[in-house]
């Protein structure tokens, strides 16, 4: 007797996520990845948080959340590829009355990050009028969903942010435009630093940040710094210091005696000092080796 042929009837798949609570279950786990994950993600990282899902259901639950307005489809700013993003619980409860129009202009703003919206961007992608689009934007800013500001890098034209997130930076004016604010913080700078004794770039970048509402990058502070050596009001020496490579010469700045104020101690023999510019407070020539400092304050006879 010849052998059976195999069936070829196929066994139908068992639904990886049954039409039932334990969708909306699994759509809820969806949710709190992408809440998690503020940034986006991409529906590969989310198909890896799933493994027990097929493609189709993946895609099945993000065109849900999606039509739900849930979620928003975005765009990785270093990858340009398409990714996920959730609403906030509290943003979920006011878009999800916006009208059409009103979404498509909310989920191009969401879309846009920390770069935000130009009013050119948003009439295009929604194809509105101008009037329409400009009620909408201020009804938007109302329920604070969105908000404005003005952008320094682009001409100082309006652009339109989610309500809370910053823009980035690169919006926002240098320090040096602001000249009142400059002249504040160099003269600061020359007062901690003579105040101190010496400083470095790091301490010096601490105390600006203590009190700035911005804070100051190394290569800001560095341009605070020398201007104040152009002015001939500091002055930049090196100190050895250990580390784990070895030796290293550590950038140290201390006030010039032409910038200490007038009082009592400029009577001492700094002043009057003709090597006053090697001394330094670990080098060859310094306060702790000078016989002459020593003298004047009465430590020797």
């Amino acid at each position: 007797m010849p052998p059976k042929r195999p069936s070829t009837t196929k066994t139908p798949r068992t639904p990886a996520v049954p039409v039932s609570g334990e969708r909306n279950s699994i759509k809820e786990e969806f949710l709190q990845v992408l809440l998690q994950n503020p940034q986006g993600v991409n529906q590969n990282t989310l198909k890896e948080a799933f493994p027990n899902l097929e493609v189709p259901d993946v895609a099945g639950i993000i065109n849900e959340l999606l039509t739900e307005r849930r979620i928003v489809l975005g765009e990785d700013p270093a990858t340009k590829s398409p990714v996920f993003k959730a609403i906030t619980e509290n943003n979920y409860d006011l878009v999800k009355n916006l009208d059409t129009k009103q979404w498509e202009v909310y989920k191009t703003i969401e879309e846009s990050g920390r770069e935000g919206a130009s009013t050119r961007t948003l009439r295009s992608k929604s194809q509105l009028p101008l009037p329409i689009l400009k009620k909408i934007l201020d009804n938007m800013i109302t329920q604070k969903l969105i908000k404005s500001f003005k952008s320094y890098q682009g001409g100082n034209k309006l652009f339109y942010i989610l309500f809370n997130v910053e823009p980035d930076s690169k919006h926002k004016p240098p320090f040096w435009a602001d000249r009142h604010f400059v002249d504040v913080i160099t003269q600061q700078c020359l007062n901690f630093i003579s105040d101190k004794g010496f400083a470095s770039l790091a301490d010096v970048r601490s105390f600006i940040n203590k009190f700035s509402t911005d804070p100051l990058k190394d290569e800001e502070v560095q341009m605070i710094l020398d201007v104040l050596i152009y002015d001939d009001k500091i002055e930049a020496f090196k100190r050895p210091t250990k580390t784990t490579l070895g030796k290293k010469d550590e950038n140290l700045y201390k006030a010039t005696r032409f910038s200490l104020p007038m009082s009592a101690l400029t009577l001492a023999p700094c002043g009057r000092c003709p090597v006053y510019d090697q001394c330094t407070p670990f080098g060859d020539i310094s306060p702790k080796t000078c016989v002459y400092l020593d003298k004047w304050l009465g430590l020797t006879l």
